[in-house]
């Protein structure tokens, strides 16, 4: 029932980042990068050689330690990022090998597209 949607459900149909994301015309899956206690780390890879990351928390508690390295991700570890969360729209620099997530409540997931600094 399109008319009466919820708030929240039409801004997940209408987020154009994430729409990006899904429609991207490398065409690749995602793929998981790790899952360890129901915590989920997933890397696509984009066709102008960002990468989209997400971290999914398929539990009923906070994920707080949620983390993996940018080798994992299979980016260059001395390198610079720009992280956008495509849910928040916030925007950060990353460097230092690692890319850390503070925290994801339960059942919910954190996705960010990452772009070489620079490009």
């Amino acid at each position: 029932d399109i008319p009466n949607m919820a708030k929240q459900n039409l801004e997940i149909y209408l987020n154009r980042d994430v729409i990006a994301i899904d429609q991207d015309s490398l065409g690749i899956q995602a793929f998981t990068v790790s899952n360890a206690d129901s915590h989920w780390i997933f890397r696509k890879p984009l066709a102008n050689g960002d990468i989209a990351v997400a971290f999914w928390n398929d539990t009923t508690t906070p994920w707080t330690s949620a983390s993996t390295t940018l080798t994992q991700l299979g980016l260059d570890p001395s390198g610079t990022y720009t992280a956008k969360d495509l849910w928040t729209k916030t925007t950060s620099t990353l460097s230092g090998g690692s890319v850390s997530v503070v925290a994801i409540p339960a059942h919910a997931t954190v996705l960010l597209r990452l772009t070489p600094l620079g490009r």
